[in-house]
């Protein structure tokens, strides 16, 4: 992901416009679906499992609240060898989690990850169906 940032640089004392690039630090994030498949997908450091997801076109993360917490549908099951690179669950995170879909002692919201460089090539699993997949209309 480039981003492009305007902003004063040598060019900019001229009157011209300036123009900084830089490239955000990426990390790979492998999601696998119930079914199978398999997305290697690019994450941008700081961003939370579930944007990273969700702007991938990952299919098991629907995430309606966009990352509020409130409709766990963003539930997920970390695992392999970079698990031990995320974060602990917060309070917030502990209290929801048993009402989720498939919940399992290594159950996570993909909202309440935030990536870091130590997390590059972290597999994360997705369940069935999340929560209210059958409550929420299209």
């Amino acid at each position: 992901m480039r981003l492009i940032v305007q902003g004063e640089g040598p060019e900019s004392r001229s009157n011209s416009p300036a123009e900084w690039c830089y490239s955000a630090a990426m990390i790979t994030v492998i999601f696998v679906e119930a079914d199978g498949t398999v997305m290697n997908c690019q994450g941008e450091v700081g961003q939370t499992l579930m944007e990273c997801a969700v702007g991938a076109g990952v299919t098991g993360i629907i995430a309606r609240c966009g990352g509020g917490l409130s409709c766990l549908t963003c539930h997920c099951y970390p695992s392999g060898e970079k698990v031990v690179a995320l974060p602990e669950p917060g309070a917030d995170e502990l209290e929801v989690l048993p009402f989720v879909n498939g919940y399992r002692a290594d159950s996570r919201m993909a909202c309440q990850i935030q990536l870091s460089a130590e997390m590059d090539g972290i597999e994360v699993r997705l369940p069935e169906s999340q929560l209210n997949d059958d409550l929420i209309e299209d």
